[in-house]
């Protein structure tokens, strides 16, 4: 009996909770040279830290293979956590980044391009995403989101110095004018408990109705 219950833990453990990270913010169009400027924004939906290690952050236009990072950390329990290029500045939102590396996302137009999220060892021309978004112009090349199906454009293409960000866990994006990196612009279900720091005072106010 102990040993069916040690294996049912190895089990567990062993399953990554992938589906609770999603893609929050992206940042693809600075005033300017872009390589050094570009981040992604990813949250843990989920109270337990997750190790990030072999998952990969991938973007493109035909297809998301054009430029693939391979990531490297752990993101906290009900955290943001943002990877980009290594130089923080005030027209870039000043983020700080749990990975510095250029990303090389593309600046899209009448055609969309996406960013997405895959797990380790997926290939990112093929496979389907763990969490999506599009942006930009008709998905003319038939981009898949966390659906595996052919995503619908989720977001304008942006002018430079803005972002495009979620503004609700279902997937609805928005512009952003002032970059807003390492907070989420929503109130979450993380684990059945809406942090803290993302709770409206009404929200507060209800709990101790």
């Amino acid at each position: 009996m102990k040993n069916l219950i040690l294996l049912l833990i190895l089990v567990t453990i062993a399953i990554p909770a992938s589906g609770a990270i999603l893609i929050t913010e992206v940042y693809y169009d600075h005033a300017g040279a872009d390589t050094d400027y570009e981040w992604v924004e990813l949250l843990n939906t989920s109270s337990s830290p997750m190790d990030l290690t072999g998952y990969q952050l991938a973007c493109g236009g035909t297809d998301y293979s054009f430029n693939v990072t391979i990531l490297d950390f752990e993101i906290p329990g009900c955290s943001t956590a943002v990877v980009g290029a290594p130089i923080p500045v005030p027209g870039n939102g000043n983020p700080v980044f749990s990975q510095a590396v250029v990303l090389n996302i593309q600046n899209s137009g009448t055609m969309s391009d996406g960013v997405a999220l895959f797990a380790p060892g997926s290939d990112p021309a093929f496979d389907c995403p763990l969490d999506a978004v599009i942006y930009g112009g008709a998905n003319t090349n038939n981009l898949l989101d966390e659906s595996c199906t052919i995503g619908a454009v989720d977001a304008p293409d942006v002018s430079a110095g803005n972002s495009i960000e979620r503004v609700a866990d279902a997937g609805i994006w928005a512009t952003q004018s002032v970059p807003n990196p390492n907070h989420v612009n929503f109130s979450f279900d993380c684990d059945g408990v809406v942090p803290v720091s993302e709770r409206t005072w009404d929200g507060v106010r209800a709990l101790y109705r």
